[in-house]
């Protein structure tokens, strides 16, 4: 069967399936049945919706607290300011030989806070998403009253962080919010 006939049909494995003495078991997943236990799946939520509603709520609280973080960052960034001042002062008061000393000092400080700051951003960032998500998820549940029976691709992207396919043939599809879904 060649890739752009009519009979095309995209088909997924694991990476390990025919590498090495002990292969892979799991099976190779076509993209329609896929998306036909997506669509179990998000019917599953439909049904316990109320419930799962209440405990994305809880989730997001947890995972939108930034207060710790915006403390964190709050205090390497007076940790930068201060490091400024001291390298101001060096300039106007030590000598040039006294004043190199100090600054590569002063550089390795200030570089290691600022590198502080941008993780603790990015974590922040990632908090941030995550809790966007679970609006987008509960949105979702409560906007669907009937059953999904058409695959959605934008709520696919929105919500799938990745499929785990077991040997058994299970699937279970671990959406951006945290939650699992088996189907």
């Amino acid at each position: 069967m060649h890739s752009n006939s009519k009979y095309r049909c995209v088909k997924y494995q694991c990476n390990g399936k025919y590498k090495g003495e002990h292969r892979c078991e799991t099976p190779t997943l076509t993209e329609k049945d896929i998306k036909k236990r997506f669509l179990i799946a998000m019917n599953r939520l439909i049904q316990n919706k109320e419930e799962i509603t209440e405990n994305l709520l809880m989730a997001k609280q947890l995972v939108a607290d930034f207060e710790k973080l915006d403390d964190k960052i709050q205090k390497e960034q007076a940790e930068i300011e201060i490091v400024s001042e001291l390298v101001n002062h060096c300039i106007e008061v030590k000598s040039k030989e006294e004043c190199k000393i100090k600054y590569e000092e002063y550089e390795k400080r200030y570089n290691n806070t600022f590198s502080k700051i941008e993780k603790l951003k990015e974590t922040r960032a990632k908090k941030k998403t995550k809790a966007d998500r679970i609006d987008v998820l509960i949105q979702k549940l409560n906007s669907s009253e009937q059953v999904f029976d058409v695959f959605d691709e934008s709520l696919w992207i929105l919500m799938v962080e990745k499929v785990i396919a077991y040997n058994d043939g299970r699937l279970v599809f671990r959406l951006y919010s945290g939650l699992e879904i088996e189907a």
